[in-house]
């Protein structure tokens, strides 16, 4: 009877602590990169394409005219820098212009 006692009394104690915890939310940004040596839609495409491929990125949207890329991502995982070296494999200069979370 003890046992039984015991056993009921710590399924009891472990069920007190075992509250649902729900997960933290994604930290979404939104951030607007200044790109250089974009000259045609081809550029925007390309740039797009490689940033929605990349694990985190909600949405792209890239400007040839306005010379900018404005993208929404989880900052926890993925980071402005890895974004920008993203853009830099293709050839293009990119920095922060703006963020805003």
């Amino acid at each position: 009877m003890k046992i039984l006692s015991f056993v009921l009394a710590l399924f009891v104690f472990i069920g007190c602590g075992s509250e649902k915890k729900e997960a933290p939310k994604p930290a979404v940004v939104k951030v607007s990169f200044k790109i250089d040596g974009m000259v045609c839609s081809s550029c925007e495409k390309s740039i797009e394409s490689k940033l929605t491929k990349i694990e985190g990125v909600k949405s792209v949207n890239v400007s040839q005219e306005n010379g900018d890329a404005e993208v929404e991502f989880d900052a926890s995982k993925i980071s402005e820098e890895k974004l920008i070296a993203g853009i830099s494999e293709l050839g293009y200069k990119a920095a922060v212009k703006s963020a805003q979370q």
